[in-house]
């Protein structure tokens, strides 16, 4: 009797090992947002690279597989070890080289573009505007304060259709910024940026004790 019960309490903890061996060692899901509007990230691809290896996740709907090679404490990871990330959503690529393998953990990844005014006053400046028209940007779960960039060099045309039309009624203050964000995508370049330094003047020559907005991006 003790035979076959140990038989059966064998077979049953083989059983559990085997499952727990064909289930996922945990689960990133990527939302994504558009100057912090969520939006649809269709076509969802993800690639890691580590140690010169490619690595694709399986993927899950919006969600991916923590890869075997991630698996394990923060602790095995040292200091100079980095992954790759590159994530396509809604036909865009984004690149995040050079980052932490312990962000790769279960949780969330917030995924996002932002065009330059809004990412300067979220933000502040960011270098990578010098390489590009606006901002890819990941945020790890759990890492409020690490926010990486990528610089995408292609200004959306819809936008820059739809900012154009606008500008000729725009109010100073939303001409200011729409100028702003026409100049880093290089529409019309002479032109906004002689507003925004008229722009300049004006403020420069305002009482300091005036309640109009201050607030003047850096020109391109």
């Amino acid at each position: 009797m003790r035979t076959v019960i140990l038989l059966q309490t064998l077979i049953l903890a083989s059983i559990v090992n085997a499952s727990a061996q064909n289930k996922p060692g945990g689960l990133i899901a990527v939302s994504f947002s558009i100057d912090d509007t969520p939006a649809h990230c269709d076509g969802l691809r993800v690639e890691l690279r580590l140690n010169g290896k490619s690595i694709k996740p399986k993927l899950a709907g919006q969600r991916f597989e923590i890869p075997d090679a991630f698996q394990g404490p923060a602790t095995k990871w040292n200091d100079d070890q980095r992954v790759d990330i590159s994530l396509t959503c809604g036909g865009h690529t984004f690149a995040f080289p050079n980052q932490y393998p312990a962000f790769v953990r279960e949780g969330d990844w917030q995924l996002g573009i932002t065009q330059p005014l809004y990412a300067v006053k979220h933000y502040g400046y960011s270098h990578e505007f010098d390489h590009g028209a606006w901002l890819g940007y990941l945020i790890f779960d759990g890492e409020p304060g690490v926010i990486t960039f990528s610089s995408q060099p292609d200004p959306p045309a819809q936008m820059s259709d739809a900012l154009r039309k606008e500008q000729p009624n725009a109010s100073a203050e939303r001409g200011r910024d729409i100028a702003y964000v026409l100049a880093v995508f290089n529409v019309e370049y002479q032109k906004n940026r002689d507003l925004l330094l008229s722009s300049l003047h004006s403020c420069l020559a305002r009482p300091k004790e005036s309640s109009e907005d201050d607030f003047l991006p850096m020109l391109p």
